[in-house]
């Protein structure tokens, strides 16, 4: 948090972030253990297992994020959250269904393994909102089949957009 807060300082005069201490969830206002990681790389969760270090945090969904910010145009969500993606959709359904941002969301047999979901289940959950998938591959944006997918240790960032 210090970093992005420092980071987000050396830019300068930014008036479009805003940077909230928040586990985003299905729901608002629990409160979850976050497992630091032992090192520095930012892998933080809720499903890591006890690493020696950790800090409860209060939850948010994507949904009551746009009605308390009065979030009016979100174009792009980039989600990287350790396992907690599946949890995230699900608090952000009416966002994707009303707003329709491209979503950047990375899809991680092991974190959604750790978390008690499968990948397939995020895929199928943002197909049904109207979403389909795309990857970067050969230069440019590919689409992408759940067959892909289909390997033990599966992690990319996918690209899902609607297009209506």
């Amino acid at each position: 948090m210090e970093i992005l807060t420092r980071a987000v300082g050396l830019v300068g005069n930014i008036n479009n972030v805003t940077i909230l201490h928040n586990a985003v969830s299905s729901t608002s206002d629990e409160i979850v253990r976050l497992f630091l990681s032992e090192d520095a790389s930012g892998n933080h969760s809720q499903f890591l297992g006890d690493t020696g270090r950790s800090e409860n945090v209060a939850t948010l969904s994507l949904d009551d994020f746009v009605l308390r910010f009065d979030a009016e145009e979100i174009a792009v969500i980039k989600m990287d959250i350790e396992g907690a993606e599946f949890l995230a959709i699900e608090g952000g359904k009416r966002l994707l269904k009303q707003k329709r941002p491209v979503m950047v969301v990375e899809f991680n047999r092991e974190a959604a393994r750790n978390a008690g979901w499968r990948l397939e289940s995020l895929y199928e959950m943002l197909c049904q909102i109207g979403y389909r998938a795309y990857w970067l591959r050969d230069g440019g944006i590919q689409p992408f089949a759940l067959v892909e997918m289909d390997t033990e240790n599966f992690s990319d960032n996918l690209i899902f957009r609607c297009d209506l």
